[in-house]
């Protein structure tokens, strides 16, 4: 690039291209200062860019660090409430368990006396029946003093 733009211009400035004056020396020396001063400034470009690319790398590595931390984060809390969920679920099962028997020992006496007076009257009911057909069972029913109805 340098050597296509210094050849235009000595193209341009002398009549003789194979004669190099002095002022031709002081123009190229100044044209290669000011490229030299172009090609720091495109060195100091490149370095910001490589700064910059350097500091977008770090903050894409936080941002990869941030959904990592809240994956586990929110892992964690699925975790927790499903472990949540299945101690709820045992502890009813249990709690519904203990009521049942509680329920039952306290009902059971209940449910024995009922039982025993229906069996009883059948009983009485079955007896009374074969005493009216019976002489022999009305008569031993009488000498225990139980009445007919």
């Amino acid at each position: 690039m340098k050597k296509l733009i210094l050849t235009i211009f000595l193209l341009f400035t002398t009549t003789n291209l194979f004669a190099i004056t002095e002022d031709t020396k002081v123009i190229i020396d100044l044209i290669n200062k000011q490229f030299e001063q172009v090609d720091k400034r495109f060195e100091q470009v490149d370095k910001r860019f490589e700064d910059m690319q350097k500091q977008m790398d770090k903050r894409f590595e936080q941002v990869d660090k941030r959904f990592e931390d809240a994956h586990e984060l929110s892992m964690t809390i699925i975790y927790t409430i499903a472990g949540l969920f299945g101690f709820i679920i045992w502890d009813r099962r249990t709690m519904i368990n203990s009521a049942k028997k509680e329920t039952i020992k306290e009902l059971e006496p209940e449910l024995v006396k009922k039982a025993d007076k229906n069996i009883l009257n059948e009983i009485i009911a079955i007896i009374e029946e074969m005493a009216k057909k019976d002489k022999e069972v009305e008569n031993i029913l009488l000498k225990h003093h139980l009445k007919l109805s």
